[in-house]
């Protein structure tokens, strides 16, 4: 029988924890680039990338900028996202 850390271990690997987080990272790192600190990636989500923004001017940026973002995740990730989904 398996231990709780060789099945969280299989877990993680099934899920990818690591690759996500990974990717997450990155997803921020474009986000900083293109709008310093009033973006975050929160969370990506199948086809998407969920970011929460400081302000509705912030929403804004970001909804007029999403091309070039979605493009340069595309570059960057793995599984790049298909769309972004802007939270305040």
């Amino acid at each position: 029988m398996d231990s709780i850390k060789d099945l969280l271990k299989k877990k993680a690997d099934l899920i990818d924890a690591d690759g996500r987080l990974n990717d997450l990272e990155l997803a921020q790192d474009v986000l900083r680039r293109h709008f310093k600190t009033h973006a975050k990636a929160v969370r990506i989500d199948k086809d998407k990338l969920f970011v929460q923004v400081t302000s509705s001017s912030a929403a804004s940026d970001v909804r007029l900028n999403q091309i070039a973002v979605l493009e340069e995740l595309g570059r960057v990730l793995k599984s790049p996202p298909a769309k972004l989904v802007i939270r305040q």
